[in-house]
């Protein structure tokens, strides 16, 4: 609360954030897709398109917040190392931009993947 009111701010600008926040970490693919248990859905969650909903969940109270997240790794990266990193940016990220106290920043790696490097000399 200030002077002209109340200012609340929703989980996804933390989720956004933390999207963000995922080109800042070397060795952190992307985001991880939440995925469904019934294989069912997740074939109808990719024919209508609307499977790409990201694995950030967050529980958010007045002044402090906990993240639940699952990333993808690049493949021959320490896992570990990144994700420690990762939490690093996350909650200097969100903490710095919202002023809400970050608690927990829960990571789950769903994947590791090779990325493909491009030769400097092809167009």
């Amino acid at each position: 609360m200030n002077n002209f009111g109340r200012i609340e701010i929703s989980p996804n600008v933390i989720t956004d954030i933390v999207l963000e926040s995922v080109s800042e970490v070397d060795g952190v693919v992307g985001i991880s897709d939440k995925t469904s248990k019934v294989e069912g859905i997740n074939i109808l969650k990719n024919l209508t398109k609307l499977g790409n909903v990201k694995f950030v969940d967050v529980e958010l109270g007045e002044t402090e917040c906990v993240i639940d997240l699952g990333i993808v790794v690049e493949f021959g990266k320490n896992i570990v190392q990144v994700v420690a990193n990762f939490q690093e940016v996350v909650k200097k990220n969100v903490e710095k931009l919202t002023n809400i106290k970050v608690n927990e920043v829960n990571v789950k790696v769903t994947n590791i993947v090779k990325t493909v490097k491009e030769e400097e000399g092809n167009v």
